[in-house]
C-alpha cells in the first residue's frame, strides 16, 4: 500500500524549505563583503582592487579572463572547489584558459577543511611572484570572502604580523573577515603558532 502525503504535510515541508532558503540567503548576505544591500543582489564580476597589483574578485567567466589579460594581469588564483554553484568553468577548464592566455594559474580549493600551511604558502608565494611591477594578480572565489581571507594571510606573512595582530591589522587595511571565515583564519593561525 502506497501512502500519499497529506496536503498539510506538503505545506509544512514547503514552508520549512523556504525558511531554510531564507536563512541560508541571509547568512550568505551577511558573510559576503561584495553583496549590495540596495538591490539585494550580488554584483556580477566584481573586481575590487586591494592594491594596484592585487585584485579580489568573484567567479570570472572566459570573457572576463580574456579581459584580465588585456588589463595586464599575469596571474589568477582560484580558491573554489569543483561542483560549487554558479561555476561556469571547472577549475581545470579555468586553468587551461588562463594558461592559453599566457598567465599563471594556481588552484587551491578552500572549503570545509582547515587551511594547510602548504596551501597558504603556495597562494602567498604565487601572489608575491605575480603582483609586482606592471603585473597584476586576481584572487577569486565564488563571492570574494575566501579571497579576502587568503589575502589577509598573505599580507600577514609579507608584513610579519603576529597571530594576535592579524585580524585587527587586516580590518584596518580593508581585509575584514567574520563568521566562518574568521574562524577559518584564526584556526589556521593557532595551528601555526
Amino acid at each position: 500500500m502506497c501512502s500519499v502525503p497529506s496536503s498539510r504535510l506538503i505545506e509544512r515541508r514547503a514552508t520549512r524549505e523556504n525558511i531554510l532558503k531564507a536563512v541560508a540567503h541571509r547568512a550568505l548576505k551577511e558573510s559576503d563583503p561584495l553583496w549590495t544591500s540596495d538591490s539585494e543582489q550580488r554584483l556580477m564580476n566584481v573586481k575590487r582592487p586591494f592594491t594596484e597589483a592585487i585584485t579580489i574578485g568573484d567567479q570570472p567567466t572566459e570573457a572576463d579572463l580574456t579581459q584580465l589579460k588585456q588589463e595586464g594581469y599575469s596571474g589568477v588564483v582560484n580558491l573554489r572547489n569543483d561542483g560549487e554553484p554558479e561555476q561556469p568553468l571547472s577549475t581545470k577548464e579555468e586553468g587551461a584558459i588562463v594558461g592559453e592566455l599566457g598567465m599563471g594559474y594556481l588552484h587551491y580549493g578552500v572549503g570545509a577543511a582547515p587551511l594547510s600551511a602548504a596551501g597558504v604558502t603556495a597562494v602567498s608565494d604565487f601572489i608575491d611572484q605575480h603582483a609586482h611591477g606592471p603585473n597584476k594578480v586576481l584572487v577569486h572565489c565564488r563571492r570574494g570572502g575566501r579571497a579576502i581571507a587568503l589575502l589577509l594571510l598573505q599580507q600577514a606573512r609579507a608584513n610579519n604580523w603576529s597571530a594576535d595582530e592579524v585580524i585587527a591589522k587586516g580590518k584596518a587595511i580593508g581585509l575584514e573577515v567574520d563568521g566562518g571565515l574568521k574562524t577559518l583564519v584564526e584556526t589556521y593561525l593557532r595551528s601555526m603558532a
